[in-house]
């Protein structure tokens, strides 16, 4: 009786592995994509390139460059689930010498994860330890020899950094769901008609402009690599002037842009058109696309109701080149995206008075900053802001030390305008390394008054920092106000907390108001409270401070 129990086990199994294609274990084997940039795109490595790549701010030391701006890596080859995948470069800037470095790259587009995907990582030369981030993501690294492996079991972003950190070899695998194409596109031709939506096959297209009047709905297929056209020399201030945007959807209803195509920047000046702009437009979507080296702000929402970004990428190194501002906009989600870019990763503002901010969430978003901050409220706050959220996002590097009073990887920052700010919160947030202050809360230029800063919150922050951060009314208070502070500061330690020290009011300085809360902050592996506060933060004294 076994032994017939046994030999219809055999058979089972043996119909099982005829049924899956030659092997039982083919029937649970990831199945995944992955992107193949057409061959024209590709611009062949050369090592002086890299001396494009500048710490300047001037406008030689960011133009523009005839290649486009994606190599082929010359440090890493892949294998994902034993199949090999193309590894891409792109340009962006370390913030050291004036030197670039390749960031590498690849895109996986995941229709079933089964055990997970198994991605094998080689150097070509000795690895002797590396690190995969976010950490959120539970992805662990193990090395052998010139390979790194680690299993993805989930979509997501995942940075391989080697050799201690060493921000010369970071590998950046974009794990990503597979869309059905030919499926998306027929559904948004039914609900626009086919001639109001418009497609890009996988190919390469130098273009001046993408011209949107006469459709509804933008699609770029896998492959699809956008090349802007160089048009306009800015080598001085004085040629800069108003240019037409790359891409402008302007006063649209519920229109879209969809599909991972590449958006090349390279060959532009600094400031020689503005990109990718979204103005004035409601209950639209972006998603998808990957933009490499933008020559200025990258991309630009301003004036929008009822917005969805989700997915885009960013790599570059030029000044000014900020790769997600949401501007002046009202009921905006910006999901799963990731930026290293040449300045500001992920901003909200309020850039003029006619239009406040309200109702603004970034999440799941990964920034790595090397010339500025990674999110935040950056500097224009000419109108209101109210209720922006930064939830479960993650800084991998942030290197830029140039000015602490500007720039750190979690900003509140009112330089211009001095409108009130209220509800500002970051939480579930990680922070791996920051070169200088982590965050702050302040009004950094001395000309502001009456500017009111409440609600501000981080909630579950975890950072390495080499500067200490830092919440100020005002950068350099007189000597008067620094003998008003001295005496409050004295009276709230004389007199009892529980009485009349709670009642004491903070003295303002030129009517500006700053009031943050700190709820289970991690400072270099220390939790934050008032009795170790001063060990990594420093104040201009009177702000409104509380601790959960």
């Amino acid at each position: 009786m076994k032994r017939f129990q046994r030999l219809i086990a055999l058979l089972s199994a043996a119909i099982i592995v005829i049924v899956s294609g030659g092997s039982a274990r083919a029937a649970s084997a990831p199945v995944f994509e992955h992107l193949v940039c057409p061959e024209a795109a590709i611009c062949p490595f050369e090592e002086s390139f890299l001396d494009r790549a500048s710490g300047g701010d001037d406008l030689i030391s960011n133009r523009g460059y005839e290649e486009t701006g994606l190599y082929e890596s010359p440090y890493w080859t892949c294998r994902a689930a034993e199949k090999p995948v193309p590894v891409y470069a792109a340009m962006c800037y370390d913030g050291g010498p004036d030197r670039g470095v390749l960031s590498s790259f690849l895109y996986l587009f995941v229709s079933d994860f089964a055990g997970g995907i198994e991605l094998a990582l080689d150097r070509g030369e000795k690895v002797k330890n590396a690190v995969v981030l976010p950490a959120s993501l539970g992805a662990k690294a193990e090395v052998s020899g010139s390979t790194l492996r680690f299993t993805a079991e989930k979509t997501g972003v995942y940075t391989c950094l080697i050799n201690d950190d060493c921000m010369l070899d970071a590998v950046t695998v974009f794990v990503r769901d597979c869309a059905d194409e030919e499926a998306e596109i027929e559904s948004y031709r039914a609900q626009y008609g086919a001639d109001r939506v418009k497609v890009f096959p996988a190919g390469r297209y130098d273009l001046d402009y993408i011209d949107v009047s006469d459709c509804d709905a933008l699609y770029f297929r896998r492959g699809a690599y956008i090349c802007a056209t160089h048009l306009y020399d800015v080598r001085k201030e004085g040629d800069v002037s108003h240019r037409p945007a790359f891409l402008d959807f302007y006063n649209k209803t519920g229109a879209v842009i969809d599909g991972f195509g590449i958006f090349d920047f390279n060959r532009l000046d600094r400031n020689e058109i503005s990109y990718l702009n979204i103005s004035d437009c409601t209950d639209c979507s972006v998603s998808g696309m990957l933009c490499l080296n933008p020559a200025g702000w990258n991309f630009v929402t301003y004036a929008c109701r009822d917005l969805t970004v989700s997915d885009i990428a960013v790599f570059g190194y030029r000044t000014n080149s900020d790769a997600l501002n949401v501007c002046g906009c009202e009921n905006v989600t910006v999901s799963d995206c990731f930026a290293r870019s040449g300045d500001d990763s992920f901003s909200a503002k309020t850039t003029n008075t006619a239009h406040a901010l309200r109702h603004v969430r970034f999440e799941n978003c990964i920034g790595w900053s090397d010339k500025c901050r990674a999110f935040g409220i950056t500097g224009e706050v000419y109108s209101p802001i109210e209720d922006v959220v930064f939830a479960d996002c993650a800084v991998l590097y942030r290197n830029a030390t140039w000015d602490n009073n500007r720039v750190c990887s979690l900003a509140v920052s009112v330089e211009y305008g001095g409108a009130d700010i209220n509800n500002v919160v970051f939480e579930n947030i990680e922070i791996y390394r920051d070169t200088g202050r982590a965050f702050f809360v302040l009004i950094t230029n001395k000309e502001l008054q009456n500017c009111k800063i409440k609600g501000v919150v981080f909630r579950n922050v975890r950072y390495n920092a080499d500067v200490k951060s830092r919440i100020a009314s005002v950068i350099r208070p007189t000597a008067g106000e620094k003998i008003r502070l001295w005496f409050f500061r004295l009276f709230k330690q004389l007199l009892p907390l529980d009485s009349y020290a709670g009642k004491l009011e903070q003295p303002p300085i030129n009517g500006n108001e700053i009031e943050v809360t700190f709820d289970h902050v991690t400072a270099n592996g220390h939790k934050i409270n008032r009795f170790n506060f001063n060990r990594f933060f420093t104040t201009s004294g009177n702000e409104d401070l509380h601790f959960q």
